[in-house]
């Protein structure tokens, strides 16, 4: 694929998504048009003559949810009058009909009465290899969590669940093959999500509790050991005490069930004397933990600064108090001494 091909590809796949599902198979669609088509033709076709190329994605998009896993079953897509003209212009007046015959898809793909009638053999290739891979995602995933255990049945939505191929390839590679048992989809599989978010904003009590998809926790400092701390880590604060200030502390790991309402208790200690705030900082990571806050994939959700009431010559503690399981996440912090509280929702808003 020369150089030209491959940007198109990509402009194209930024615009309709790379990632598993739906969005890799208009991927593999429009690959399939360069093959078709062949490069100069599908080129122009996708680079100058945008309106008519979405047009034809919206109609793939629509019709691929009609396709059966029968071999009779075959794809129909209209043709943009443009075609025709790139075809004249690329190959010498030559016609779309001589074109698709001589592609890699002769006696697969034709040409007639302005549409591209694609048989099932071709058709159902746009959805098994993408359709395999979100298979073993999703077994890889309920095996790789222990709270996942006891799922037995596996709802399917979005547009690409109502594909009858898709449902099918995912009953033979899931049910038998791993722990899932039943595979629902849903009516109107598309809106599916919306209709929930719409019943919980309704309802909120009706979600009883969520499954972390991260492990959170907090920055904390501990007093410098150069038997368990890295050199490099060492940090000498006013009064020469030696402390590491980046230890990462888990409090929530991934695959956690969480139940609406659920707290958890931290505390923090100032570092130095008089010190006049103390700061709060949360991670998240797709790992189970982390060392230090500092390490590859410990991602920051937010910070903010609780002032100390009548900062002190002594040590101050507060309590931090996360409350978790909802849509959002807050904070609830303690001074120890003095006993005032502040209530933040997290992350905190960025100062304009």
């Amino acid at each position: 694929m020369h150089e030209k091909r491959r940007e198109s590809l990509r402009e194209v796949s930024r615009g309709l998504g790379t990632k598993l599902g739906a969005g890799a198979v208009d991927n593999i669609f429009v690959q399939f048009l360069y093959k078709l088509l062949g490069d100069k033709i599908a080129d122009e076709f996708v680079n100058t003559y945008r309106k008519e190329f979405l047009g034809m994605m919206r109609d793939f998009e629509h019709q691929k949810k009609t396709v059966t896993p029968l071999a009779t079953s075959c794809l129909e897509l209209k043709v943009p009058p443009c075609l025709h003209v790139l075809c004249q212009k690329a190959q010498y007046n030559d016609n779309l009909s001589n074109v698709v015959f001589r592609s890699v898809y002769k006696g697969h793909v034709k040409y007639t009465t302005n549409r591209f009638v694609i048989d099932a053999v071709v058709s159902n290739e746009f959805f098994r290899a993408i359709t395999k891979e979100m298979a073993k995602v999703i077994n890889h995933s309920l095996t790789a969590l222990k709270t996942s255990k006891d799922i037995h049945i596996l709802v399917l939505t979005g547009g690409f669940a109502e594909s009858a191929v898709v449902q099918e390839i995912m009953h033979q590679e899931l049910v038998g093959k791993s722990q899932i048992k039943q595979i629902i989809v849903p009516p109107d599989a598309d809106v599916a999500v919306l209709k929930g978010a719409v019943i919980y904003g309704n309802n909120p009590s009706g979600i009883s509790c969520r499954v972390n998809r991260h492990t959170i926790g907090i920055r904390i400092a501990r007093l410098y050991n150069p038997e368990m701390h890295p050199i490099e880590k060492r940090q000498v604060l006013n009064g020469g005490v030696e402390y590491i200030l980046d230890v990462f502390s888990p409090f929530l790991t991934i695959g956690t069930r969480v139940p609406v309402g659920f707290v958890s208790h931290q505390a923090l200690t100032t570092t130095e004397p008089f010190q006049k705030s103390i700061e709060i900082d949360l991670y998240e990571s797709s790992e189970l933990s982390h060392n230090f806050v500092t390490e590859e994939g410990c991602i920051p959700m937010g910070k903010l600064d609780f002032p100390i009431p009548d900062p002190s010559v002594e040590a101050r503690t507060v309590f931090v108090d996360v409350i978790l399981g909802g849509t959002e996440l807050n904070v609830i912090v303690l001074d120890k001494k003095s006993n005032i509280q502040n209530k933040y929702h997290y992350p905190p808003l960025k100062q304009k």
